[in-house]
């Protein structure tokens, strides 16, 4: 069980006598390669795949009462979620000051305004998501898990310009996980979406606006799980039986209102109210069309419909400016 106790990745692991009969762990665990010659305790690497899922193995050969003919085969393998979690944060560390860059020197540069109807903001947000998890509970419920919850977390960043009071915005959304258990069993589920908005600011002044906003974008909500999902879900993919992570995805529309207060730190020019901002938006995602879910970027038959689509509220807290 603690080799099994990981949020974020499954683990599975394999125990061979030297007969190559199964001591412990997964009898379909696959096995090095037969040319592969034994070094006793000295610790081995390799990527495989395991019940459909790709994994990082360590492995190791050891003796038994120091015979070297009698070797115990040892394997701990972990999908490679991290691994992806890591690629994801690294690329956002790299796109991210990318349109970090482009709003803060259109906020910033000049000294007079340019227009009575320009302005915008970059922010972080944080705040709730109701989520429509009927569907999925009605399935996970009659195998012993308890249900995931409607309302859930999540946080965010992005920025949007006003131009002649035409808003165009990029936001990024990203929902905390949820676990579920069952007596021996987990699952694990979490979303993000990305949405690119178009607004108007029907009240526009130097330090406070309101403006009714539009978006489109894609969101996917992903299930990582102990099991295989196939009967849990009801889904097929071909003559994979062990389907053990599931995304599914939707494009998306938002429909939305925000606000935003922005604190100038050139008080004495009324007409130029650029420093700290603090925005509030509440909205709802509606999702478009059927719930597409796959495994391992392949397409997968059936499944419940599950979206980041819902009501939402959210507090947003950056740098600003309206001139």
């Amino acid at each position: 069980d603690l080799l099994r106790a990981d949020d974020s990745d499954l683990v599975y692991y394999q125990v061979l006598d030297p007969r190559g009969e199964l001591i412990s762990g997964e009898g379909d665990f696959p096995l090095p390669q037969d040319n592969e010659t034994p070094e006793p305790g000295r610790v081995m690497l390799r990527d495989d795949i395991v019940r459909g899922d790709e994994v990082r193995v360590a492995y190791a050969w050891l003796s038994r009462n120091q015979d070297p003919k009698r070797l115990v085969l040892m394997q701990v393998a972990e999908t490679k979620g991290k691994r992806s979690t890591l690629a994801t944060e690294i690329i956002k560390g790299v796109m991210v000051p990318q349109f970090v860059i482009l709003p803060l020197a259109v906020l910033l540069a000049g000294t007079a305004p340019a227009s009575a109807d320009d302005g915008g903001m970059l922010y972080y947000s944080v705040g709730g998501h109701l989520l429509d998890t009927s569907a999925l509970n009605s399935q996970i419920q009659t195998a012993g898990y308890k249900g995931f919850d409607n309302w859930t977390w999540g946080q965010g960043a992005g920025f949007y310009g006003i131009f002649k009071r035409v808003l165009v915005g990029l936001e990024f959304q990203s929902l905390f996980g949820q676990l579920s258990q069952s007596a021996e069993e987990s699952l694990r589920l979490d979303g993000s979406y990305g949405m690119l908005q178009l607004g108007y600011a029907a009240v526009a002044t130097p330090r406070f606006q309101v403006y009714p906003y539009i978006g489109l974008g894609y969101g996917a909500m992903n299930l990582r799980s102990s099991q295989a999902l196939n009967s849990l879900l009801a889904v097929s993919q071909g003559s994979n039986q062990n389907l053990n992570a599931l995304t599914a995805g939707n494009w998306l529309l938002d429909l939305g209102l925000g606000t935003t207060l922005t604190l100038p730190m050139s008080p004495d020019n009324p007409g130029d109210a650029r420093g700290p901002s603090a925005a509030l938006r509440a909205g709802w995602l509606f999702a478009l069309g059927q719930t597409q879910w796959s495994g391992n970027d392949l397409p997968v038959k059936g499944g419940p419909a599950l979206s980041p689509g819902g009501f939402y509220l959210r507090l947003m807290i950056g740098f600003g400016g309206y001139q």
